[in-house]
């Protein structure tokens, strides 16, 4: 279909978002010093669009309407710790991405670790075993000696050996190594 699909994993308030917004250059998804991310969200590079816009989506994946207008970064924010949400679709342009030819999709994931929700696991192993899809690893350094990395890593090293080459050359790990400063 033309899209480059790059999910970004990893425990929770390791950087997912911090990083995401980095590359979008714009401060657009929640990023704060807890966790943050309850829901999916993809972002697709649009080169054409000047701003980002957003469709809420039940699990089922019905749209859900905003109840008010508001900024969008406050409406992601909101939408974001509603029960209701299941996924944030985003569409907009990706800085320095060109997408003549090929689109990007960012799919920014919950943490698997996250105690409320037993899916974000499975949603997270089940990326780490597609074979089609883009792995893009954050690892926060101050955390490494986590029980729930050790997990994650295992799971990643165990799925480069059972599928070889292929299968490793598409995990891209990123470290962080310094706190996030917040205020």
């Amino acid at each position: 279909d033309g899209i480059l699909s790059v999910s970004v994993i990893a425990t929770m308030s390791s950087g997912k978002s911090t990083l995401i917004n980095s590359l979008l250059n714009t401060e657009l998804l929640p990023s704060e010093n807890e966790a943050c991310t309850a829901t999916i969200t993809s972002i697709t590079d649009y080169d054409e669009m000047k701003d980002f816009k957003v469709i809420f989506r039940s699990k089922d994946g019905k749209e859900v309407h905003p109840k008010k207008k508001e900024k969008l970064v406050d409406m992601l924010k909101e939408y974001n710790k509603d029960p209701e949400v299941t996924y944030m679709d985003i569409c907009g342009n990706i800085p320095a991405i060109k997408s003549d030819k090929i689109r990007l999709r960012l799919l920014d994931t919950p943490g698997p670790n996250n105690s409320k929700d037993k899916n974000h696991k499975e949603l997270t192993y089940s990326i780490i075993e597609d074979k089609n899809m883009i792995v893009l690893y954050v690892m926060n350094f101050t955390q490494q000696k986590t029980n729930d990395d050790r997990q994650l890593l295992e799971k990643i090293s165990n799925e480069m050996k059972k599928k070889g080459k292929l299968s490793s050359d598409r995990f891209i790990f990123v470290v962080r190594s310094e706190e996030r400063r917040v205020g």
